[in-house]
């Protein structure tokens, strides 16, 4: 289910949008004047929107689907002993108030003790609540909660109507920027690791399997989805999309094989790394010619 449901939604798209907009720059136009690097930004801003919403799905029902039974347990077991901690830092803290000391030093130790308690319960705390979703989900949320706050987002980017203003921690920013440049080749060494591993059939993954998934990615979700959804009928029909860039990036996104992360996941987990590996070595090869002709339909259609 995993593997269907969460696809290649960043360096595929970017790389194909790359390609094709100087080449086709009169299809993409949304105005007269619009640059090439224009559409290009535009089109970016449309795949990172698919990425944040499907990231954070990925990372958090895409990371329980991907659990092994043995761990099906595990949240149970740390909301469990996250109260008996609780109560423990409790009873503690009640068993020092109960001490009857008339000395001062004995209630300054008392007073520290308590004080220490309390920053240990805190800590707890906060650590037992930051590992409720993955660190990919959090930079998520901390990107669009930035995104979203113009008095945020204005301390790392230039304001639209001064674009020439330096920000306070642009440095921040444009280093994270640099760094971002390098995720698609970094994405691609992981491909070619996972691919490097041969395609292997295993217990749980059949040859009937593997055809299964790879012709619903790459052929019956990019027609129910990409064609008749997204074309059909919400450009079509209702005239919902009128921007032929968002239902291009749309229509692309519906027909890319599964997320190379979710190796990352299985790896994490310790489970199912070599069929994830050879489900993505069948895709991958076959995507290749896929791809190519889905997109030749979808810019003659759009």
């Amino acid at each position: 289910m995993a593997a269907l449901a969460y696809g290649n939604t960043t360096s595929l798209p970017l790389a194909i949008l790359v390609i094709l907009v100087p080449l086709n720059t009169p299809f993409f136009r949304k105005e007269e004047n619009e640059s090439v690097e224009a559409i290009i930004t535009r089109g970016t801003v449309y795949i990172l929107l698919v990425t944040i919403i499907n990231n954070f799905l990925r990372w958090t029902i895409g990371y329980w689907l991907l659990k092994p039974p043995s761990s099906s347990f595990d949240y149970t077991i740390t909301v469990n002993h996250l109260e008996s901690e609780m109560q423990s830092i409790h009873d503690e803290e009640t068993q020092i108030e109960l001490v009857d000391e008339p000395s001062k030093i004995i209630t300054t130790e008392r007073s520290h003790s308590s004080w220490l308690s309390r920053v240990k319960s805190v800590r707890h705390i906060l650590r037992k609540g930051l590992s409720i979703f993955e660190p990919p989900v959090w930079a998520s949320i901390i990107a669009v909660g930035i995104g979203l706050v113009p008095a945020l987002r204005n301390l790392f980017f230039s304001p639209n109507d001064d674009p020439n203003k330096v920000p306070p921690l642009g440095f921040f920013s444009s280093a994270l920027s640099t760094l971002g440049k390098a995720v698609i080749p970094i994405i691609l060494i992981s491909l070619g690791y996972n691919i490097g591993r041969g395609p292997k059939t295993t217990l749980f993954l059949t040859k009937t399997m593997i055809f299964s998934i790879t012709f619903c990615k790459l052929v019956f979700i990019p027609s129910v989805l990409g064609y008749f959804f997204y074309h059909y009928l919400l450009q079509k029909t209702l005239h919902v999309l009128t921007d032929k860039m968002m239902v291009f990036v749309l229509c692309l996104e519906s027909c890319t094989p599964t997320a190379i992360q979710l190796s990352i996941i299985c790896t994490l987990h310790g489970s199912k790394e070599q069929e994830i590996s050879t489900l993505l070595f069948y895709e991958y090869v076959s995507a290749a010619f896929c791809i190519t002709a889905w997109v030749v339909l979808f810019m003659s259609v759009i």
